[in-house]
C-alpha cells in the first residue's frame, strides 16, 4: 500500500523574518528570469492563482479580477457555444472598461461533442488560451482532442490539459502537446468524484510526484 499525503499532513516550520508587513512578500510566478505568459501577447502572470472553469466560480467580473491580480480564470464551458463566446467577450470588455488592460484569460471546451467548433468560434472572437476540461486528463480523448486542436491551430494558441493525479500522466500529456497541465483529482469541496468512484490521491502528493518531471 502507497502511503501519500494531504496538506492536512504537512505544516510549514515558523524560521526567522525580517518581513515587517505581508504587503512586501512577492508571489510572482517566476522571480528573475523570463516573465510567463499564456501566449507571447498576454500580460505577464504574477500570481500562481488560477480560477476553476466552474459556472458557480468563474464569471467575467471574477476573471477580469484575477487578470488584474495577475493570475488568469479559466470560463466554464456549461453553455452554448454562442453563450461561451459571448462570455469570452464580455470579459475581454470589463478588462478594457474598468482595468484599461488586455486579460490574461482561457476558455474551456471538452474532449468530446462540439469541442472542435466551439474552439474555432472562440478563436475567432479572439480567444488563444484553451483548457480541454475533463475529470480524467490522462485518456485517449484528450490526447485525440489535444491532436485535432493542434491541426487546426497549430501552435498559435495555448492549451491546457487534465486533471491528472500521477507522474506518468503528467508526461503523456505533456509529450501529446499540452502547454500547461493541471495537477490533482478533486480539487475542492464542492468535487466529490473521489467518493463516488474511489480514484484519486491527495493533491498534495499529486504536485510531489509530478514535480519530479525532467519536463522543462
Amino acid at each position: 500500500m502507497q502511503q501519500t499525503l494531504c496538506f492536512d499532513d504537512v505544516l510549514l516550520v515558523p524560521q526567522y523574518s525580517e518581513i515587517e508587513t505581508r504587503k512586501n512578500i512577492d508571489l510572482s510566478v517566476v522571480q528573475g528570469v523570463e516573465p510567463v505568459r499564456l501566449t507571447p501577447e498576454s500580460p505577464d502572470l504574477r500570481c500562481p492563482i488560477v480560477g476553476s472553469p466552474i459556472d458557480t466560480v468563474m464569471s467575467p467580473e471574477a476573471a477580469k479580477t484575477l487578470s488584474v491580480m495577475g493570475g488568469f480564470g479559466v470560463l466554464h464551458r456549461y453553455c452554448t457555444i454562442e453563450e461561451s463566446t459571448k462570455m469570452f467577450l464580455g470579459t475581454l470588455k470589463i478588462c478594457e472598461n474598468t482595468a484599461g488592460t488586455k486579460p490574461n484569460v482561457m476558455v474551456a471546451v471538452g474532449a468530446t461533442g462540439d469541442y472542435l467548433e466551439r474552439s474555432h468560434a472562440l478563436y475567432e472572437a479572439g480567444c488563444r488560451a484553451f483548457c480541454i476540461d475533463v475529470a480524467h486528463g490522462h485518456h485517449s480523448t484528450v490526447r485525440s482532442a489535444l491532436k485535432e486542436m493542434r491541426l487546426k491551430f497549430g501552435d498559435a494558441v495555448h492549451i491546457m490539459t487534465g486533471n491528472v493525479a500521477t507522474l506518468e500522466a503528467f508526461n503523456d500529456l505533456s509529450d501529446w502537446g499540452s502547454n500547461s497541465i493541471r495537477v490533482g483529482v478533486e480539487l475542492g469541496s464542492i468535487s466529490y468524484k473521489r467518493i463516488i468512484t474511489g480514484n484519486g490521491l491527495p493533491t498534495l502528493q499529486n504536485v510531489l510526484d509530478c514535480g519530479k518531471s525532467d519536463i522543462n
